[in-house]
């Protein structure tokens, strides 16, 4: 029995390490992302900025997710997004 508990917990151990490579990777991909909403955004702002208002609204943060939602077909909930 003892073999197999340290067997279990070698797994529970391998399983942990592997879940947080997981995130790692993930959270990467999510920083990749979101520096290119933000590149996007800020380039929109920067272009429209005086020029005309309605354009810069389109260049929000929120106004991108609920677009990127809709290309979808779907809705995208933007309520907890950053105000930008």
């Amino acid at each position: 029995m003892a073999d197999e508990l340290d067997a279990k917990g070698s797994d529970q151990n391998f399983r942990l390490t592997e879940r947080n490579r997981h995130t790692d990777e993930n959270n990467g991909t999510y920083n990749e992302l979101w520096d290119q909403i933000v590149l996007i955004t800020d380039t929109g702002k920067a272009l429209y900025r005086g020029i005309d208002a309605t354009r810069v609204d389109d260049y929000t943060i929120t106004s991108i997710l609920q677009r990127i939602g809709t290309s979808k077909g779907g809705k995208t909930d933007t309520s907890e997004a950053p105000k930008a």
